[in-house]
């Protein structure tokens, strides 16, 4: 099962709700980081399209000064970000893969904000979409993580409208009210799924 949405509509909290009943959980940024720190490839080359100012004193991938460059006022950002993400798609996909095909018989949520922009919709029997009204959404954002509207849309480019994944998946979830009604939702999405009732 592929989850996906967009910035700020709740995606982690459904995967909590899924791992809590039972399923393995696969989130594309956790994967995103793990490589960061532990490609031996990826790291290479990050360090060799930026040098050295992307990683801290340790020699750690320094996350934030990345989104600083590809999230960036400059109009080489977008450029920058199609390279981030030619190089991590490949290698996020490769992981998630093999996590996937060495699960056993547990049934998986596979959880990518771009999950369909990278095509990754076709390793998924069923997708679902999670779906937040705009202003709810960047409420959220500016509240809990202190973005601006500015860097909300930044973040947000080269996603389709939370609306077109929601068009595009074949359940849905609306996340505009309370954490207990988004549960309930997945409670009965996870009956659906699996035909045993969920509470």
């Amino acid at each position: 099962m592929g989850l996906t949405g967009g910035l700020g509509c709740g995606k982690s909290t459904v995967l909590e709700f899924f791992n809590k009943a039972g399923w393995l959980t696969v989130s594309a940024d956790e994967l995103c980081h793990c490589l960061y720190d532990d490609s031996f490839e990826v790291r290479s080359a990050i360090r060799e399209h930026w040098g050295g100012e992307v990683f801290d004193a340790q020699g750690v991938v320094d996350r934030k000064r990345i989104a600083a460059i590809v999230f960036g006022h400059n109009n080489e950002a977008e450029n920058e970000l199609d390279w981030l993400m030619s190089l991590m798609h490949p290698a996020i996909y490769r992981a998630a893969t093999a996590i996937i095909n060495n699960r056993g018989e547990s049934p998986v949520m596979f959880e990518a904000p771009l999950l369909f922009e990278a095509d990754w919709d076709g390793m998924c029997d069923k997708t679902v979409a999670i779906y937040t009204e705009s202003t709810i959404r960047n409420e959220r954002l500016r509240r809990l993580r202190g973005f601006t509207s500015l860097e909300i849309s930044r973040r947000l480019r080269g996603q389709i409208t939370d609306y077109e994944k929601l068009h595009k998946a074949d359940y849905g979830l609306i996340n505009n009210e309370s954490i207990e009604i988004l549960q309930q939702q997945c409670n009965l999405l996870i009956t659906e799924l699996t035909g045993v009732d969920h509470e």
